[in-house]
């Protein structure tokens, strides 16, 4: 069938892919490779299958070839565990799991089988939580009287990591949040999206008293495990 896999849009990953003469699609993930290290890591996929419309109801088979990750100069099989599912969507907001098959085929280790219920499908490792999310909630909740959003430093391409504060900064206790290291690990966002949830946007007596007596320093969205050399920080 004619198909076309979309990879120019946020968070999309890298990659190759081709269309073999029984109309697989074979995808070969890149690497993201660590700063000044040996690391390479490929543990995710985020990418978009668009189909004419007399495609719509059929099903597609995707095959991912075999690739080594890298952690410490420890080479590792990547996708070499069981019960390994995907996401996908179809409006880019409503997920449903699919399982991924394990493959007996020299140089390939998972495939995917796709029902293309739509022109456009969308299909992550896990569900994708963007900037764009990101700048969206901080929209919403900065203005709260409980939150304080500053930048805390920037990239080397000179994008801001901001530092939501929320609660007493005079408060007994204060937590630090990381949200998230690395650009797929995206539950730790959807988790910092349901505390900002229950504090700041439902109003609730026991968000206030939390609110009193704690203090939040949440990092949504930045690494910790390597800064780059151009990194500079500011303390609020």
């Amino acid at each position: 069938m004619d198909i076309f896999i979309d990879t120019y849009y946020e968070n999309a990953s890298p990659l190759k892919w081709e269309q073999n003469e029984n109309g697989i699609i074979e995808l070969e993930l890149i690497h993201d490779h660590a700063r000044f290290s040996p690391n390479q890591q490929i543990t995710h996929w985020n990418f978009k299958i668009e189909v004419p419309a007399e495609n719509v109801g059929k099903t597609v088979k995707v095959r991912i070839h075999s690739i080594n990750c890298c952690w410490n100069r420890n080479v590792v099989p990547a996708f070499n565990y069981p019960n390994m599912a995907t996401v996908v969507s179809y409006d880019g907001v409503n997920w449903e799991n699919i399982q991924c098959a394990d493959v007996e085929i020299p140089g390939f280790i998972r495939e995917l089988h796709i029902p293309l219920k739509s022109q456009v499908k969308q299909v992550a490792r896990l569900v994708p939580y963007t900037d764009s999310d990101l700048q969206k909630t901080i929209s919403e909740i900065k203005d709260h009287k409980s939150v304080k959003v500053y930048n805390m430093g920037s990239t080397v391409e000179g994008r801001p990591l901001e530092m939501i504060q929320v609660g007493n900064p005079d408060a007994p206790n204060q937590i630090l949040l990381r949200g998230r290291a690395h650009p797929w690990e995206t539950g730790g966002n959807w988790l910092i999206e349901g505390i900002l949830e229950k504090l700041v946007k439902n109003k609730s007596t026991l968000a206030d008293d939390i609110l009193n007596e704690l203090c939040f320093h949440i990092m949504p969205m930045a690494c910790l495990c390597r800064w780059p050399a151009k990194m500079e920080f500011t303390v609020a």
